[in-house]
């Protein structure tokens, strides 16, 4: 059962994000093979940490992250939840890349990688794209040169002139 929230899922705000940095919505990723690897976020409704039953009893991460469309079970082997541990809690928003691996009926997804889905678009962005019209006002075309100038940032930027026949 997906949790309900009067205000809106907290994933809302980040539509754009989960667009550019994730293979998709959890329920697309539960669809794909087992080894696939994947970039999923969403809210951690559950978190724990157990103590693996082997010669060394270390320690292993236990989440669960939901989206807008399902959630799915994710495990932090001890060195990745010594790495990530500051980011792992309940109710926190975040971005995971790993494997995944069937465990009985269900997919599970091995983490390798956490962060906070804040952080997504400024670690993981290499580049910015800008698509406008030919047609566009000179008035306009001024307006992003000056924002551009003011902000200028660290990633290219590319500017693309869209004609009904080809973008160049």
């Amino acid at each position: 059962v997906l949790g309900v929230y009067l205000s809106g899922h907290p994933l809302e705000h980040f539509k754009d994000e989960i667009r550019a940095f994730t293979s998709g919505s959890i329920q697309k990723v539960l669809n794909f093979t087992d080894g696939a690897r994947a970039r999923i976020a969403g809210v951690v409704t559950a978190f724990k940490i157990s103590k693996r039953k082997d010669a060394n009893a270390k320690s292993t991460g236990i989440l669960t992250l939901q989206d807008t469309s399902a959630e799915i079970k994710v495990i932090a082997y001890s060195e990745v939840l010594e790495k990530y541990i500051s980011v792992l809690d309940k109710d926190e928003i975040l971005w995971v890349e790993g494997t995944l691996k069937s465990d009985d009926e269900s997919k599970i997804l091995i983490a390798e990688k956490f962060m906070h889905l804040t952080q997504t678009r400024k670690k993981l962005c290499q580049e910015v794209h800008i698509k406008f019209p030919a047609d566009i006002e000179r008035k306009r075309l001024e307006t992003l040169r000056t924002i551009l100038r003011r902000h200028r940032g660290d990633k290219p930027t590319t500017l693309h002139i869209q004609t009904p026949e080809k973008t160049y």
